[in-house]
């Protein structure tokens, strides 16, 4: 693993010397640049792995959070741009997703190097998203009670008091990232877009389908057993539909890229 003391926003947890293309990874809210740290295993004969590191966690846990979309963008972007200078793809998991749609409309904006592909998963296509309740302000007895819910926080910190004050207030400036953020209509990407989720996730499939709207290319959605975390139930599904869309960057056909994203469907 390197830790680039000169660069806390990346992990490159297994680097290569002059990779053809990289694979971005973006965290969902709580989460650090860990949770993709096994991914270059089965990943790294197609793309180097990056992993973003946001402020307030792991490496960077003595780092405030950050609560809003356009500061965490005005430091995201400058920070990852000099591994951006090749072919590459971005992949976010939930609000990780919105970051990584972001990151590419941020980058279109500027003139620069787009990615190849945009996989974003658990997460509704932006147009759909409409004010209601922000979990970031809830007292916390019931903000607990909505993370239990989700279901991606582990029952022994969510009933440990001490460790969930510690880390609460990670968790609520990464909802109010996304409960702050709004949609600015704008033209569709030009990269294809790859939208996931889990069966039993609440988002229906118009909403997943719904992403198709922010692409002129290339459109497929897919959806995996499991709830908003199939990622942590059932990576290998996950991880062999992120190879198929890979091999296909290497010019590979997409029917015999993986047998096993066939199987995603069930």
């Amino acid at each position: 693993m390197i830790l680039n003391p000169v660069n806390p926003w990346l992990q490159r947890y297994r680097p290569l010397p002059d990779p053809a293309l990289r694979l971005l990874c973006l965290p969902y809210a709580g989460a650090g640049a860990n949770v993709f740290r096994a991914w270059p295993d089965a990943l790294q004969a197609h793309a180097e792995v990056l992993a973003v590191q946001l402020p307030g966690r792991e490496t960077r846990m003595q780092e405030a959070p950050i609560t809003c979309m356009k500061t965490l963008m005005s430091q995201l972007l400058p920070a990852v741009l000099p591994w951006l200078d090749r072919d590459f793809v971005l992949f976010g998991h939930s609000m990780g997703a919105l970051i990584a749609f972001e990151l590419a409309h941020a980058l279109r904006l500027r003139g620069l190097r787009m990615p190849k592909h945009l996989i974003v998963s658990g997460h509704r296509a932006p147009q759909l998203l409409r004010a209601r309740r922000e979990l970031h302000t809830l007292p916390q007895a019931e903000f607990l009670a909505e993370l239990r819910s989700l279901g991606g926080t582990p029952n022994e910190l969510l009933e440990n008091p001490e460790l969930m004050d510690y880390l609460t207030p990670r968790l609520r400036a990464d909802f109010a990232v996304c409960e702050t953020w709004r949609y600015r209509e704008t033209a569709a990407l030009d990269c294809p877009i790859t939208a996931l989720a889990g069966e039993q996730d609440e988002l229906g499939v118009g909403a997943l389908e719904a992403w198709r709207a922010q692409t002129r290319g290339d459109f497929r959605a897919q959806r995996f057993p499991g709830g908003h975390f199939y990622l942590q139930t059932h990576p290998e599904l996950l991880l062999a539909a992120i190879r198929a869309e890979l091999c296909v960057l290497d010019g590979a056909p997409r029917n015999g890229a993986s047998k096993l994203v066939q199987y995603a469907h069930g």
